[in-house]
């Protein structure tokens, strides 16, 4: 798949930085046992999650604030032209109150400050500059409103990972939980699950489920 992720980023035009793995969102997809179905990506980035979707034979839904990499993700897309609907917003900005429910939620959301990509003011990072107001006032509101649209049987998938002293991969499981939301598995290439404390320091997608 290597030589197909470099042809599409020549094409579109797109940097080559934190790619998500395709056959990661492929392998998630497959998890729910279904031949099609609907995930919703709310930072959408480099067109990993999208690429492995769609291989997968399901739809994607993402948004993605950044005009140059939105533009870059439609080129893509229109070259596959199928199941693609990406909006050029902020998560925050999303219409979830009116979005049909969604099979899954898989994303990587911004590290707060830790990839600095643009210094557009639509980004999370410009807009909470600190570490707890980003987690309390964008990060939380975000994953509760992904976990609305949900179907009953919905898988919640966060690739994240503690750095540079920040508990992110524990503030996201620890907010799940919160609203009742647990850890079944995991996905990446530290996987299964099978110790929770050194998972949190690698690059794994967290799979969730409502309890």
């Amino acid at each position: 798949l290597s030589w197909v992720r470099r042809a599409v980023y020549m094409a579109a035009g797109l940097p080559n930085s934190s790619f998500y793995r395709p056959h990661f969102a492929k392998q998630i997809a497959m998890m729910t046992g279904k031949k099609h179905g609907v995930l919703f990506d709310p930072c959408a980035g480099w067109a990993g999650r999208m690429l492995g979707t769609l291989a997968a034979g399901w739809d994607y839904i993402a948004c993605e604030p950044n005009k140059t990499t939105f533009d870059g993700l439609n080129r893509i897309s229109e070259f596959i032209d199928i199941g693609v609907k990406i909006h050029n917003i902020p998560a925050e900005q999303f219409d979830f109150a009116n979005q049909e429910k969604v099979d899954i939620v898989l994303t990587s959301p911004p590290y707060f400050n830790l990839e600095v990509y643009t210094q557009d003011p639509s980004q999370s990072y410009n807009k909470f500059n600190e570490y707890e107001s980003w987690r309390d006032n964008w990060l939380e509101p975000l994953i509760v409103n992904c976990l609305s649209i949900l179907k009953d049987d919905g898988i919640s998938a966060w690739n994240v990972m503690n750095t540079k002293g920040k508990n992110f991969a524990g503030d996201v499981l620890d907010i799940h939980k919160k609203h009742g939301w647990e850890v079944t598995t995991t996905v990446g290439f530290d996987s299964p699950l099978n110790n929770i404390r050194k998972l949190k320091n690698k690059d794994v997608t967290y799979i969730l489920k409502k309890i």
